[in-house]
């Protein structure tokens, strides 16, 4: 018994020893790990460290801290903000907006620090910032300012390899100090817009894109001339329909742009099921002109029903063209009135300017039905008013031959085959109307149906965006001499000190034809570029561009056409609608002849 003790104590004894030579093994192996260089231990714990830190820094951080903002109001009434970003992180320069709320036209030229070129898998090449980037936004001289400057900033960034964050948005305000005001708070812009407005819907009557319409309305009032009573109310129907359709237009761009859209001026005509269903409508106005059918209550329509003057269904509804085809067409006055419409932070406001823009398309005839001293001009009614009707179907059918030309331009031949096949369903039903006018219901019932039909082939535009064409700014459809407008490569032009202008056009935009064959495609415009040393880039807004919407936000304009001069010293002149040699010349050599004046233009 003895015996088994002294085992028993010997073995707790040896398990104890064992115990504390293990236990003091596992305290010297850092020790021992350390001595080491070549230890697998000590590759194996960096390694793992290495990993963890990897990991912990591929994890996105909060945008606040992975793109840090700093503004500053700077002494010369310069806004400057600075990004600070961690090592991976970088930020775009073509994915940023910056709006004055109050005073769209108060920013400048933005002035980028250097950034790098980078291959984007979804953008492309673009100019990224890693580390840090910089931006100045001079403030106009002459643009009207608050007391406060309230700005709204967008922009976007990735981190490399892994997730891009979407875009973010601030509101940044300033208190400009006294020097730098030219408003105080209780004065507003908003009248002067209202007139601005109401001036460029008056000049809108002048554009060439509502010339058709217009043709219309006048026969109306030339049927009209020896009855001032109904004139009258011609006059009235077709202001509402004006008034109604620029309220509604501008309703739905203010709706899109507070969703987050970049819906401008125009926008609709980008759709191809737009222009397919103007297409028909320009249609069957021109066959009811040439009294091919005449619309009677079973089908409301602006032909012969609104030449003849029964019902003022018809006036109304061309109010409701005039609306939707001057909406290509930018008038002088109208740009800074839609600008602020847009950046204002009132819809009652907003709307207002689209009211007045209405009012100012429909005031002549207003005044012709209002004041019989403008009514005695017109001449008195007869024969003659039948053949001029008829002569009027002509401009509605060449509308429609444009219109079916720029869908080409955004689809493809198959889209136009889609609309004729449209147009030609619509023509049956028309006919088949006609022919049983006087016939049952069930006759008539079934041109409604026939008509509706019709409509169906339209909804098939937009599931064919792989047919797009190349419209104008594709490189083989440019000017010569032209290049096709890039962010990177107008980027690249302004940091070589070269003279550019720019043309934002669209097929669908009539004034940007005009100007184009009148001025753009002439000898003495490419004799200009090459006495200026000046790079001409054309940006097509046909069809939605991200690019391109970005330009004329950065340039306060609301839609095309948009012409803008820069000089070799990065001077900035924004040129009217209506475009001229002598203005384009002004812009682009202002280098060379300081004391020259603008032309109708806008420096900043």
């Amino acid at each position: 018994m003895p015996g088994l003790l002294r085992d028993a104590r010997a073995l707790r004894w040896a398990g104890s020893t064992a115990y504390g030579l293990v236990l003091a093994a596992v305290l010297l192996s850092p020790s021992i790990a350390l001595a080491d260089e070549a230890t697998t231990s000590s590759a194996y714990d960096g390694g793992a460290s290495d990993l963890s830190r990897s990991f912990a820094d591929s994890e996105p951080l909060p945008v606040e801290q992975a793109f840090a903002l700093t503004s500053t109001l700077l002494d010369d009434g310069s806004v400057a903000l600075e990004w600070r970003m961690p090592p991976g992180y970088y930020l775009y320069r073509d994915r940023f907006s910056l709006q004055a709320v109050d005073a769209p036209q108060a920013l400048g030229a933005l002035q980028w620090s250097e950034g790098r070129l980078h291959q984007d898998p979804q953008f492309g090449e673009v100019t990224v910032f890693y580390e840090h980037a910089r931006l100045r936004v001079p403030l106009q001289s002459g643009a009207t300012l608050p007391q406060r400057l309230e700005l709204k900033l967008s922009f976007q960034g990735c981190l490399e390899n892994s997730v891009c964050y979407p875009p973010t948005l601030r509101r940044l305000s300033f208190e400009l100090p006294p020097p730098l005001r030219t408003q105080e708070p209780a004065s507003s812009p908003w009248l002067g817009m209202l007139l601005m407005a109401f001036a460029g819907g008056l000049l809108l009557n002048l554009m060439p894109c509502v010339l058709p319409v217009l043709s219309l309305k006048a026969f109306s009032i030339l049927h009209a001339a020896d009855d001032p009573v109904g004139a009258k109310r011609r006059a009235l129907a077709y202001t509402a329909g004006v008034v109604s359709s620029f309220a509604a237009l501008g309703g739905v761009v203010l709706a899109l742009r507070a969703a987050g859209g970049g819906a401008g001026w125009g926008f609709h005509m980008q759709q191809p099921w737009v222009i397919g269903l103007l297409v028909l409508v320009m249609l069957a106005v021109g066959l009811g002109l040439s009294g091919v059918v005449n619309f009677g209550a079973g089908l409301a329509g602006v032909g012969q029903r609104h030449a003849q003057g029964r019902g003022l269904a018809g006036d109304f509804v061309t109010g409701v063209l005039a609306c939707v085809v001057a909406s290509p067409c930018t008038a002088p006055f109208m740009g800074a009135s839609v600008a602020y419409a847009l950046a204002s932070p009132q819809p009652w406001a907003a709307l207002a300017v689209f009211v007045l823009l209405g009012l100012g398309l429909a005031a002549p005839f207003l005044a012709i039905a209002f004041v019989p001293r403008a009514a005695r001009w017109l001449p008195r009614p007869g024969a003659w008013m039948d053949s001029l009707k008829q002569w009027l179907a002509f401009p509605m059918y060449a509308t429609a031959v444009w219109l079916l030309w720029v869908l080409g331009k955004q689809r493809g031949v198959d889209a136009m085959a889609l609309v004729l096949l449209s147009a030609v369903v619509l023509v049956l039903g028309l006919w088949w109307f006609e022919k049983n006018r006087f016939a049952g219901g069930g006759h008539r019932l079934l041109a409604v149906l026939i008509v509706a039909l019709s409509l169906s082939p339209l909804t098939m535009l937009d599931a064919r965006p792989g047919d797009a064409a190349p419209s104008v700014a594709s490189k083989a459809e440019l000017p010569p001499g032209a290049e096709r407008f890039t962010p990177a490569r107008f980027a690249e032009l302004r940091g070589q000190g070269r003279a550019v202008f720019v043309n934002v056009t669209a097929d669908w935009c009539l004034t940007c034809k005009v100007n184009q064959a009148a001025v753009l495609e002439r000898d003495g415009f490419r004799a200009l570029l090459k006495d200026a040393d000046a790079v001409y880039l054309v940006a097509d807004y046909t069809q939605p561009d991200e690019a391109v919407a970005a330009l004329l936000k950065a340039q306060g304009a609301v839609g095309v056409p948009l012409y803008v001069g820069y000089d070799r010293e990065g001077r900035r002149t924004k040129l009217p609608a209506v475009l001229s040699l002598q203005g384009i010349s002004d812009a682009l050599m202002q280098a060379d002849s300081p004391a020259s004046p603008t032309l109708g233009g806008q420096r900043g």
